[in-house]
């Protein structure tokens, strides 16, 4: 399931930064494609450090970005924070792509791994990318919305045509640095998962790890929306099904541990969480 997740969430990124290369250089889609992917699993290839030291620049620079896009929105906005909420089906796929949103905890074990010479560091490491991820969510949302009326695939598209080109460029270039920092994320855990399972040395791994999601990005198989549903299905039931049992299994073997969650780690807690992610399932298969 972590496979399979993993390569269609790869996937997805490679489609997404390929189509942005391709809007604002008007090469060919495979070009920009196998473009990301050079710089990108080339980043990765060279372990932790060179991810971590490069995450720290671009989260930086879509950070400005952000900050930019927002003040020019606020002195002129064109749209309206007020919505209309409907119960129905798409609410549903609304909470799945939320869900998928804050699935962030594939950078945990790198945290672990980063900060092993102080434990203790750990928890707040965690809390703070959550709390950056969710600023950075709920910003593109408020000022997408306020920007403008039109809805965009991918909201931040729509929030710079409402101000003007160079907004529009500007956001491009936000996106592709999320998706990068993504998928810097996301192949790196992959690789670490591979070596770790089947004993192979980092190189062998790395190249498991990225070149699947190359080739299935290449043939065009579905868009960037297209992977990222697949990809939220498949973590969600990974989740549900997986996660908490192994969780349970983990506390019998080792009582003890270094932290506990206290109500969050209780069966009333465990019970909400697996029914959260079914949910994030369901919506994941709803067509939008």
């Amino acid at each position: 399931m972590i496979v399979i997740s993993f390569y269609a969430l790869l996937a997805g990124y490679i489609v997404g930064a390929g189509e942005i290369l391709t809007d604002l250089s008007g090469a060919p889609l495979w070009v920009s494609e196998m473009l990301f992917y050079s710089v990108a699993a080339g980043v990765v290839f060279f372990g932790l450090k060179a991810v971590g030291l490069s995450e720290k620049y671009a989260v930086s620079a879509a950070a400005v970005i952000l900050a930019v896009l927002s003040a020019a929105t606020m002195v002129n906005p064109g749209g309206s924070l007020w919505f209309a909420f409907t119960v129905g089906k798409e609410t549903l796929a609304l909470y799945g792509m939320i869900m998928f949103c804050f699935s962030s905890f594939f950078s945990i074990p790198q945290a672990r791994e980063g900060l092993a010479w102080n434990l203790k560091l750990i928890p707040g490491a965690v809390v703070l990318g959550l709390g950056i991820n969710f600023l950075f969510t709920f910003t593109v949302t408020a000022m997408s919305m306020l920007a403008s009326t039109q809805v965009t695939e991918v909201a931040i598209i729509g929030w710079g045509r409402s101000i003007g080109q160079w907004a529009s460029v500007t956001g491009s270039i936000f996106i592709f640095l999320a998706i990068l920092t993504s998928y810097w994320a996301i192949s790196y855990a992959l690789a670490r998962v591979i070596g770790e399972r089947l004993q192979w040395e980092y190189r062998a791994s790395w190249q498991a790890a990225t070149l699947p999601s190359l080739l299935l990005a290449l043939p065009g198989l579905t868009g960037f929306l297209g992977f990222m549903r697949i990809a939220g299905g498949a973590i969600a039931v990974l989740v549900a099904l997986l996660v908490i049992p192994a969780l349970r299994t983990s506390r019998k073997m080792i009582p003890v541990s270094s932290y506990e969650l206290g109500f969050w780690g209780g069966a009333g807690a465990q019970l909400l969480i697996f029914i959260a992610y079914l949910l994030m399932a369901a919506g994941s298969m709803v067509p939008v």
